[in-house]
């Protein structure tokens, strides 16, 4: 069957108009307090950023904040690019513009409904977040991922245990490219995750310590109009298909 060009064009708008878009969630902090000396946990970090600037949000929950800062610095000494903002500025559509990867460290305070709109537009553009908790004794501060996590929509959650401290060795749960080349990714006292698909787990339990969601983003609101649009030129087409061929069948 021939597409006619209204189809063709509305067929393309459909598949171009949304993108990939990865949500990722660490019940700990400190997987990033290890990229300058363990090879597996500077690769994980590689996989998630490609090749576009990354942003990183800091904290102010103990030493975390300076896990935050020392991710931003260590990244751009080895030739990456990446911002970070302070751990009570609120992140925005600016902020997120032409970055791959939005590393949101163990929030201080709640995301606002403001915060929760820039980053859910920015998963609708195919982004990558990665929002990390820690573990039980900082409940306040997972209670802030676990409401951010559901006003995005996803099925993930922190679940405030954590049965283990020290520095460990986590297992991976699946290999994707996600996990590629991460064998032997150290972890610090975390939260178990649930929901998502799990991404590493611990040797002590069993528990998800990492886990994510991949899904189709939503075509922005202009990508709705035009698809709108082609789909009514598809209906119009059809319509007028029909009536000529009904036409020659009274012929």
């Amino acid at each position: 069957m021939r597409l006619s060009l209204p189809l063709l064009c509305a067929t393309a708008l459909f598949f171009t108009g949304s993108a990939q878009a990865t949500l990722i969630v660490s019940g700990d902090s400190n997987i990033f307090s290890s990229i300058a000396d363990n090879p597996a946990n500077l690769q994980f970090l590689k996989n998630i950023a490609g090749s576009s600037p990354i942003l990183v949000q800091n904290s102010s929950w103990t030493d975390i904040g300076y896990v935050g800062a020392q991710t931003a610095g260590y990244w751009n000494m080895i030739g990456y690019s990446a911002a970070s903002i302070g751990t009570f500025a609120e992140v925005t559509d600016a902020d997120l513009a032409g970055k791959s990867l939005y590393l949101a460290f163990a929030p201080y305070n709640a995301f606002t409904t403001a915060e929760i709109g820039a980053m859910s537009r920015y998963l609708a553009r195919g982004g990558t977040i990665l929002i990390t908790g820690e573990n039980g004794s900082l409940s306040t501060l997972n209670n802030y991922v676990n409401d951010a996590l559901a006003a995005l929509g996803s099925g993930m959650r922190l679940s405030n245990t954590v049965s283990e401290g020290g520095y460990r060795t986590a297992d991976i749960v699946t290999a994707n490219a996600i996990t590629a080349g991460t064998a032997g990714l150290e972890y610090a006292g975390p939260s178990k995750v649930t929901g998502g698909t799990g991404l590493y787990a611990s040797r002590v339990d069993g528990g998800v310590i990492m886990a994510f969601e991949d899904s189709a983003a939503v075509p922005e609101p202009a990508t709705w109009g035009m698809m709108v649009a082609g789909f009514g030129l598809i209906g119009h087409g059809l319509r007028r298909r029909r009536a000529t061929a009904m036409g020659r069948a009274r012929g």
